[in-house]
C-alpha cells in the first residue's frame, strides 16, 4: 500500500524542524466560527486524516460547556488543564521556500525569469512548502504540563475518540497540540514514485499563491 500524499508531506518536512507539516491547515469547516478564523489552538486534540487535515476532537483547556466541544463532548472524566505560560514570535520563519532533502533551490524569484522559483529534485520522493510571507509560531514554554495530562488521561481520550467515529479500534493517531506555527498564504507540494529520480519542480506566482 502506498503512502498517502500527507504521509509523503509530513514524512519528508518533519526533518525542517517545525513540527508535524500538515498539507490541508485550513480549519475544518464544521469548527466554530472563531476557530475558522484563528485556525487551531494550543490544547486541540484531534487525528489528521489521509489529506491532511486535522480534525480537533476536544480541547483540554477548555471548559466542558465552551462551544468547541458542543457537537462531540468531552471524554469521560474530563477537566480542564490550566495551561502555561507561552511563547509566541510574530517571524518564526522569514519569507522562503522549505524543502526536503534531496531538493536543490537553483531559482531565486527576479523579473527576468517567468518562473518565480525552480528546484531540482535528485531524490524520488518529496515536498516543498512556499511561505512568501513568511510564519508567526506560538510555542508551550513548558510541554511537561500537557504530557502529564496526557499520559494520565490517554485510555479515556482513545476510548472517546473511537466513540466519536464510530469505530471499535482506531486506525489513526491521536495528536495534542503544543505548538504552531501559521502563515497568511502558503503554497506546497509533494510527490512520489517518480520513474525518474531527477527532475524540475517550477513554481510561479499566481495572485497570492504558486502554481
Amino acid at each position: 500500500m502506498s503512502d498517502s500524499l500527507q504521509d509523503v508531506y509530513a514524512n519528508h518536512l518533519l526533518r525542517a524542524g517545525y513540527g508535524y507539516p500538515l498539507r490541508m491547515p485550513e480549519p475544518r469547516s464544521t469548527l466554530p466560527d472563531h476557530y475558522r478564523d484563528s485556525g487551531l489552538q494550543i490544547g486541540d486534540v484531534g487525528t489528521i486524516d489521509s489529506v491532511g487535515q486535522f480534525d480537533v476532537l476536544f480541547n483540554i483547556y477548555k471548559r466542558k460547556d465552551n462551544e468547541i466541544h458542543d457537537r462531540r463532548g468531552v471524554p469521560k472524566n474530563f477537566g480542564p488543564t490550566q495551561q502555561g505560560d507561552i511563547n509566541p514570535s510574530d517571524n518564526a520563519i522569514p519569507p522562503r521556500p522549505i524543502h526536503s532533502r534531496g531538493i536543490e533551490r537553483i531559482l531565486e524569484s527576479n523579473k527576468q525569469s517567468s518562473v518565480d522559483y525552480e528546484f531540482k529534485s535528485s531524490a524520488p520522493a518529496g515536498a516543498i512548502l512556499i511561505l512568501p510571507h513568511g510564519a508567526k509560531s506560538q510555542q508551550l514554554s513548558s510541554p511537561e504540563q500537557v504530557r502529564e495530562a496526557a499520559t494520565e488521561n490517554a485510555l479515556d481520550w482513545y476510548e472517546f475518540a473511537k466513540k466519536c467515529y464510530g469505530v471499535q479500534r482506531l486506525d489513526r493517531s491521536l495528536y495534542l497540540i503544543t505548538g504552531f506555527y501559521k502563515a497568511p498564504s502558503w503554497s506546497l507540494c509533494a510527490f512520489s514514485d517518480l520513474a525518474s529520480a531527477t527532475g524540475t519542480i517550477l513554481a510561479r506566482k499566481d495572485g497570492n499563491s504558486y502554481l
